[in-house]
């Protein structure tokens, strides 16, 4: 979290959805700025490794943007709930993969 909170502006507010899921809420920010801010987080994370007890660690994520629009989501639950259903979106198939391999490699 550390690494995110360094490069998002102060106004930006960075949490925790679920135990893998992290949320970067980017208050008055259209939505090409906001894709614009996945990819300078992509290239952030995926660029060095991540240390922890001397072992280098890559990781890789995968983001969505879901636009916030009063009229459309009346209500922050809403909101969240899409925020969710965006990324279950996008992370099952690459689950699936994920899983396709490893079993590839144990049989």
């Amino acid at each position: 979290m550390s690494r995110l909170v360094k490069i998002v502006r102060d106004t930006d507010l960075v949490g925790m959805l679920d135990e893998n899921k992290i949320c970067v809420l980017l208050s008055m920010t259209p939505e090409q700025g906001s894709k614009l801010a996945i990819r300078r987080v992509l290239k952030t994370f995926h660029s060095e490794p991540f240390v922890i007890n001397d072992i280098p660690l890559m990781i890789k994520l995968a983001a969505v943007s879901v636009s916030f629009h009063q009229e459309r989501r009346a209500n922050l639950k809403a909101f969240l709930k899409a925020i969710n259903t965006e990324m279950n979106t996008l992370i099952k198939p690459i689950k699936n993969w994920l899983l396709l391999n490893e079993s590839k490699e144990q049989g």
